[in-house]
């Protein structure tokens, strides 16, 4: 009979500070240097840049930057696509999630989920308005399926939804590329809808329209501007 030994190395302070230092580096970098340049080729901001853009300098104090899912195992999925935390504004705190299509076109998964949601109650329990920047492609379909998204305290119908016992919040939500799923769930729980003339918001993307009913639409058609303006889904439109 062979017996195998456990192992009996127990990293040192050190090791555990330049394993915390590369995730944070993982977290920062985002989706890499070619998804962040294809970001920045369509006139597009990414969200850590937005975020330093909004936010009174320094005042940011992120929550979740080291959250990954399982399958981080396969590969890294930075903060798993979404950036969550408070800071200021001309002085007054605010609670923000932004989307970072960098990571996988943005899609939400369980992990991003949580902490949308976690984020979603403090701005509740602290009475702080909630700042959301939307630039996402909708669910993780790999990710939402199945026993990967049945361990969910909760469902769509209460996704980012005021908890039960807290008064509302203001909410503002910033439209800034992609609003399609669960980002146009982000939008449709925003008392004001700002949103970009290259953006668009819909429960579905072209593709996935294509695929259901075999129509071929744009981005525009489907929810940009002049569609959002319409049906009210938007309040101001900007360049």
């Amino acid at each position: 009979m062979i017996t195998l030994a456990a192992s009996t190395h127990h990293p040192s302070m050190e090791e555990r500070l330049e394993e915390l230092t590369r995730r944070r580096e993982i977290a920062l970098a985002m989706g890499g240097p070619e998804r962040v340049q294809r970001q920045h080729d369509g006139g597009r901001l990414t969200v850590r840049e937005r975020i330093e853009g909004l936010l009174d300098e320094g005042s940011f104090y992120e929550i979740g930057m080291l959250a990954e899912p399982l399958r981080r195992l396969e590969r890294p999925i930075p903060a798993d696509g979404s950036v969550t935390g408070f800071g200021r504004i001309d002085g007054r705190k605010v609670c923000l999630i932004g989307i970072d299509a960098t990571v996988l076109a943005g899609t939400t998964a369980p992990i991003s989920m949580r902490k949308q949601g976690r984020i979603a109650e403090f701005a509740a329990r602290k009475g702080l308005p909630l700042v959301l920047l939307v630039d996402a492609d909708g669910g993780r379909i790999p990710d939402v399926m199945g026993w990967r998204f049945s361990g969910l305290p909760f469902d769509f119908s209460s996704f980012l939804q005021t908890p039960e016992g807290y008064s509302p919040i203001p909410r503002l939500a910033a439209v800034l590329g992609p609003g399609y799923g669960d980002s146009a769930l982000h939008a449709g729980t925003a008392h004001i809808v700002v949103m970009t003339q290259s953006s668009s918001i819909a429960l579905s993307g072209p593709s996935v329209v294509e695929s259901a009913i075999g129509e071929r639409v744009t981005d525009e058609e489907l929810g940009g501007p002049q569609h959002a303006q319409e049906t009210g889904t938007a309040h101001l439109v900007v360049p």
